[in-house]
C-alpha cells in the first residue's frame, strides 16, 4: 500500500483533475490555488498529442507546490514505450515523493486501434498462461 494512502486510509481527501494548459503562468497560478484551498491532488491525463507532455507538467506543478499530491489519471501506454513511463520515478524525485502513479492509470486508451491491440494482446498471453480481458 502506498504511504500516502496508509496514513490516511480513514479519511477522506479531494483531489481535481484537470487538462495542462498550455500558458504555464496560469497554470502554476491554479495549482498554487489549489493547494491553498487545501485539496489533496493534483491529476493529469496523458495523450502526447491532445496536451502538453504530462510528466513534464506534473514535474513543473511539483517543484512549483509544497504539499500537492500530484499523479496522471491515465498514462496511455499503447502511446509510450514502457521504459518512458518508468522514466516517471523522476517527477517522484522532483516531488520528494508526492508523486502518485497508480497501477489502474496504466490502460490502453480506447481508439479505433483497440480491436487490432486486443487481437495483438490475445496471441501474446495464451503463451504466457494469462487471459487477456479483451471481448471480442
Amino acid at each position: 500500500m502506498h504511504p500516502w494512502v496508509a496514513e490516511q486510509a480513514h479519511q477522506v481527501r479531494f483531489g481535481i483533475a484537470t487538462h495542462p494548459r498550455a500558458d504555464w503562468s496560469v497554470l502554476r497560478g491554479f495549482v498554487r490555488d489549489v493547494e491553498t484551498l487545501g485539496l489533496d491532488s493534483i491529476w493529469f491525463p496523458d495523450h502526447p498529442v491532445w496536451s502538453p507532455d504530462c510528466f513534464v507538467t506534473l514535474a513543473a506543478v511539483a517543484a512549483a507546490t509544497e504539499r500537492l499530491r500530484v499523479g496522471s489519471s491515465v498514462a496511455c501506454v499503447y502511446y509510450r514505450n514502457p521504459l518512458v513511463i518508468a522514466r516517471a520515478a523522476d517527477v517522484d524525485r522532483v516531488s520528494e515523493g508526492r508523486f502518485v502513479l497508480r497501477p489502474w492509470t496504466l490502460v490502453v486508451g480506447a481508439s479505433q486501434n483497440h480491436r487490432r491491440l486486443c487481437t495483438r494482446i490475445r496471441t501474446i498471453l495464451p503463451r504466457q498462461g494469462k487471459s487477456s480481458g479483451c471481448r471480442s
